[in-house]
């Protein structure tokens, strides 16, 4: 919105003007004024005011030359373009933080204070995948973010220092990601002896997910899909996954070596898909990059979807296509509600190098219910029967879904999905100011500070 132009002085004495058009009108009307018995005087008058019309015409014409083509601020050029470009290309271009230079990240939870920094530098790697089949899928994006410097500097950051993402972020804890955390491992513990041919999908929160996939490191390929970088004012808070990320490092690391043989876990951010405030927020949205059926098969026969609740029935809209085609080529496809794992009495499985279990988790939330899980998802005959005294306290919605075609801003609802996924228009980018005949960025359309949003006296773009 454009800010509101200053308000003009009050007006002057006419003996005190001294813009030229006026200083011409005033000599006209004294020259008028001269007495009727003075010709001389009158035709002098005259005389003057012709010569110096004469001379503000030539002025009028040089000035004409001199501003032509330029319709914006007085020194400017012409007034700036507006275009919508991908906010990662501009992040990539000139910083994490484009057009917010300066503002803080806003984090939850407990943050760890000492820890080895230069681990950052170390992220996209540490937590790549340990089985080599499951690397192409793995897209390293956000833990790319930490170390990355501008090559370019926008008009509305001007002089300000840029500081390294890295400066900005320590590992960061949640009482949520607690509970995810020893719900993974109750998953993978569950499944300790049943592993094969079975991916897992993880699409919680970020920080949640990534506490999920910790939980089941170790038992499961962790295989991260998050292709944002966080931004100050991001409408998707992936400072905060990032952050999660940092904490769990050291155990990614140290279980990559157990992961090399091991089934894959997908890990998705659940709030990749928000509503996007162009005005206020930057769209750092994204959509799932899932393997395509051909694919998935040669690394498993069934996926289990894990999302928030037992009472969720359907998948995130950009899943749908990537779903449907599972099932079409035989993949079985089910939902499982991470709440149906609950707390109960004692410790949780603690791994080789562990020095303390987490917090028991069960199907069911109670030891003699967590067999139901196999009669819930019955993929796998041979699995231990639940204790006929014993009913399943579980009422999980989850488990009757079965993917069905869907058409909506993310999928085609065609069994077989397109080679890219539509998205609304302007999808993960953010509305700038291009210099007109340059190209240059100037900086973010509502930027306040940007020299669109200000007039001149000279005219020019009006923002808001």
């Amino acid at each position: 919105m454009s800010e509101t132009p200053p308000e003009q002085g009050p007006f002057e004495r006419d003996g005190q003007l001294d813009k030229p058009g006026i200083v011409g009108a005033r000599w006209w009307q004294q020259g008028l004024a001269a007495p009727a018995g003075d010709p001389v005087t009158r035709r002098s008058a005259l005389g003057t005011v012709l010569g110096v019309g004469i001379a503000l015409a030539g002025v009028g014409a040089f000035l004409a030359l001199a501003t032509s083509g330029n319709d914006g601020d007085d020194d400017s050029g012409p007034a700036p373009s507006q275009a919508a470009k991908p906010l990662l290309e501009l992040q990539r271009d000139f910083g994490w933080d484009f057009s917010a230079r300066g503002e803080a990240l806003v984090f939850d939870g407990v943050t760890q204070t000492t820890w080895d920094e230069s681990s950052m530098s170390r992220m996209s790697v540490d937590l790549s995948p340990g089985n080599s089949a499951h690397r192409p899928f793995y897209v390293p994006t956000l833990f790319q973010s930490p170390t990355a410097m501008p090559a370019k500097t926008a008009e509305v950051d001007g002089s300000a220092t840029f500081v390294p993402l890295f400066k900005s972020l320590k590992p960061n804890k949640t009482p949520q990601m607690d509970v995810a955390f020893a719900r993974g491992r109750a998953l993978g513990a569950t499944l300790a002896d049943h592993v094969e041919d079975v991916a897992i999908i993880v699409d919680l929160p970020g920080p949640e997910s990534v506490a999920f996939a910790a939980g089941l490191a170790g038992m499961f390929d962790p295989v991260f899909l998050f292709d944002n970088w966080p931004h100050p004012r991001g409408a998707v808070r992936a400072h905060r996954t990032l952050s999660a990320a940092l904490y769990y490092q050291p155990l990614f690391a140290k279980r990559k070596k157990d992961t090399s043989l091991r089934p894959p876990v997908f890990v998705l951010d659940r709030d990749r898909l928000v509503t996007v405030n162009e005005t206020t927020e930057f769209d750092n949205r994204w959509v799932a990059k899932l393997p395509t059926a051909s694919q998935l098969k040669r690394l498993a026969k069934r996926v289990l979807y894990v999302t928030p609740q037992s009472t969720d029935t359907t998948e995130r809209d950009d899943l749908v296509d990537e779903f449907v085609s599972y099932d079409s080529a035989g993949i079985e496809v089910r939902m499982l509600g991470a709440d149906a794992f609950g707390s109960t009495s004692g410790e949780g499985l603690a791994l080789a190098g562990e020095t303390s279990a987490p917090p028991a988790y069960t199907y069911g939330g109670l030891t003699e219910s967590n067999a139901f899980f196999f009669v819930d998802y019955p993929w796998w005959p041979a699995a231990p029967k639940p204790p006929t005294k014993v009913s399943n306290s579980v009422p999980n919605s989850a488990r009757s879904f079965k993917p069905k075609p869907r058409v909506s801003e993310y999928s085609t609802g065609q069994a077989k999905p397109p080679s890219t996924h539509p998205r609304p228009a302007t999808f993960g980018t953010v509305p700038v100011m291009v210099a007109v005949g340059t190209g240059v960025v100037l900086g973010w359309r509502h930027h306040r500070n940007g020299s669109w949003n200000r007039v001149g006296s000279g005219g020019g773009y009006g923002g808001g």
